[in-house]
């Protein structure tokens, strides 16, 4: 027999079905991130997502597995909540020209989500690669309790570029980028007091016209400041020199996956997609010159849900975050279960190191860009007083949980791990007759300059703004010849 409900009723409860069905799998689709994360690490993954965006080195990448994982799962659930309402259409006992308007409907949303797509990833894919998003401003406040030497309202800002720094000058000025990790990026540092600014600043009152924009993100290792350079730069129209603050990232990838490290080349095509989105926070959605990009990769919809995501967890929200549970970090070193007191073999890091260092050279070259190298500082070294010792919180091994404790590598053994690849990157430069300041051999190992393992505070930055300047306007490597571009 067969069982027929008011029409009002049915077609209530098919409504109620397909919306549901529909907001499920777009919320689905947006907070994917933090659902898989849990499933692919099982276990809290580090909370900070301007460090964390650039885990390099995994062979199977969180972000793509995140997008590839979510695309499968999310389509099935769509396809299988939409097959469902038809199947209600028809057993609801629905009129024939009922059912028919309610297919003709599913069909045209289908078609719309296809037209929305090939639109999507139409607008998607004319735009250029930016590291931050353009014209953005964020500001935090910094807690000086927390970041001795940091004070006051801390402004971040990007010009039409996306690029931290004012616009790029239209005339023949010259042009520098510094580019490296978060000692570069400077995120808790107002503008105004980054060294990158002030360098600038430095530059002009000796009576050399430049312009400097900083190209700095936290995290950012070897591998992905290829990435960032290879992409980025011929996108903007002239560069000059590239200055390069390296090393501290790598040292850290390193001892971060201990026993799983693996050195890892950049050179297959296939391997490009999965640094793109960790270096940049916009980029051409289909380029025909990255290879291996994953379906969802490509994805107009996708990809516009992605930076819905992004927006909602802007990357200097999570810099008011880090400020808040620094003293969490700082006390789960504290509290570690071991101190390792004895480093790896880091033979293959350092020839990995070397390797990226001479793929940078060349790319600057092909470009015809100086390149000026600084060796990286940090405030660890023997008999640090323990004043000093309770504001570092870096040396982990493995990711971390500030749920569990874990193990971390001594001071000693931290600093000796800096210095062998600060002393490879002097080696490479004299080889090459590069120009290279040791930055790490002048800058003071306290609270003067750093507020942590290896940050600059206000004073920090200002001295390296000085010796860096004092260099270049020693060393002059603009007064090498520059070939027309």
């Amino acid at each position: 027999m067969k069982i027929k409900f008011p029409k009002k009723i049915s077609a209530f409860l098919a409504f109620i079905f397909i919306g549901c069905a529909v907001i499920f799998s777009i919320l689905f689709l947006i907070v994917q991130q933090p659902i898989l994360s849990a499933m692919y690490h099982r276990e809290m993954l580090f909370p900070f997502d301007f460090l964390n965006g650039v885990i390099e080195g995994q062979r199977v990448h969180p972000i793509s597995f995140y997008e590839s994982v979510a695309v499968k799962i999310g389509l099935k659930l769509l396809a299988a909540w939409m097959g469902g309402y038809i199947l209600i259409l028809v057993f609801l006992g629905m009129p024939r020209e009922t059912r028919i308007r309610s297919v003709l409907v599913l069909f045209s949303i289908g078609a719309m989500i296809i037209f929305s797509e090939f639109l999507m990833r139409w607008i998607y894919s004319k735009k250029p690669f930016y590291l931050w998003p353009p014209k953005m401003e964020r500001t935090i406040s910094p807690d000086p309790e927390i970041l001795p030497g940091v004070s006051g309202i801390s402004r971040f800002r990007t010009n039409s570029w996306g690029i931290r720094g004012d616009e790029i000058p239209e005339d023949n000025q010259y042009r520098i980028l510094t580019a490296g990790g978060s000692a570069v990026e400077s995120a808790t540092l107002d503008q105004d007091e980054t060294w990158s600014y002030l360098l600038e600043e430095k530059l002009k009152k000796e009576g050399f016209p430049v312009w400097i924009g900083n190209v700095g993100k936290s995290g950012l290792s070897l591998r992905g400041l290829r990435i960032l350079l290879r992409y980025l730069l011929p996108e903007i129209p002239r560069v000059d020199m590239v200055i390069m603050l390296i090393g501290v990232n790598d040292l850290w990838l390193r001892l971060r996956d201990d026993m799983e490290y693996e050195p890892m080349q950049i050179e297959p095509e296939e391997n490009i997609p999965i640094f793109l989105s960790a270096v940049f926070s916009e980029y051409p959605l289909v380029d025909r010159n990255i290879k291996g990009q994953l379906w969802s990769e490509q994805s107009g919809i996708i990809y516009g849900m992605t930076k819905l995501y992004a927006a909602g967890s802007a990357f200097l929200g999570h810099q008011d975050v880090w400020i808040e549970d620094i003293k969490e970090l700082r006390q789960r070193r504290q509290d570690a279960i071991k101190i390792r007191e004895q480093l790896p073999d880091l033979s293959s890091s350092l020839r990995e190191y070397r390797f990226n260092i001479e793929r940078i050279i060349i790319l600057l070259k092909q470009h015809n860009i100086t390149s000026v190298f600084l060796t990286h500082p940090v405030m660890w070294r023997g008999n640090l007083p323990p004043s000093l010792e309770a504001l570092l919180w870096a040396g982990n091994v493995g990711d971390i949980n500030l749920s569990k404790p874990g193990e971390y590598y001594s001071v000693e053994t931290l600093a000796e791990g800096m210095r062998q690849y600060n002393e490879l990157l002097l080696k490479i430069c004299e080889e090459q007759k590069l120009y290279c300041y040791d930055l790490a051999g002048q800058l003071s190992q306290d609270e003067t300059a750093f507020f942590d393992d290896c940050h600059f505070n206000e004073s920090g930055g200002r001295m390296v703004a000085d010796m860096i300047g004092d260099y270049l306007l020693q060393e002059k490597p603009w007064s090498q010849k520059r070939e027309a571009k």
